[in-house]
């Protein structure tokens, strides 16, 4: 029995618009001059547009809002800061069947 994936038609229109409005909102305005820069701007950023930035397609509410109603919870939105990912690329190494990355021990 072959299992179907359940398709998702909007997920991609969402990440989409999450790259628009990083391009339109943060790389158009900040021009980090350095690593360390770029990672705090980004981290900032990233934390501001996750908990405080309102979104008109939901009664103009901010993810701090959304969050709780919609997964029925009181935990808090999870902060997890950026990383670049060219440091780490050593460690995955490239399914030749397909996209999927998997993520190696560093001591192999």
């Amino acid at each position: 029995m072959i299992k179907k994936h359940n398709r998702r038609p909007t997920w991609n229109s969402d990440v989409e618009s999450f790259h628009n409005l990083i391009e339109e909102e943060f790389f158009l305005s900040e021009k980090p001059n350095n690593e360390i820069a770029l990672l705090a701007k980004t981290f900032a950023y990233q934390i501001w547009f996750n908990s405080y930035r309102n979104n008109r397609n939901r009664n103009n509410q901010n993810p701090e809002q959304i969050f709780p109603s919609e997964l029925n919870t009181n935990k808090p939105l999870p902060v997890i800061p950026p990383i670049l990912v060219d440091k780490y690329m050593q460690l995955f190494g490239k399914d030749i069947k397909g996209d999927t990355f998997y993520l190696y021990h560093p001591r192999k």
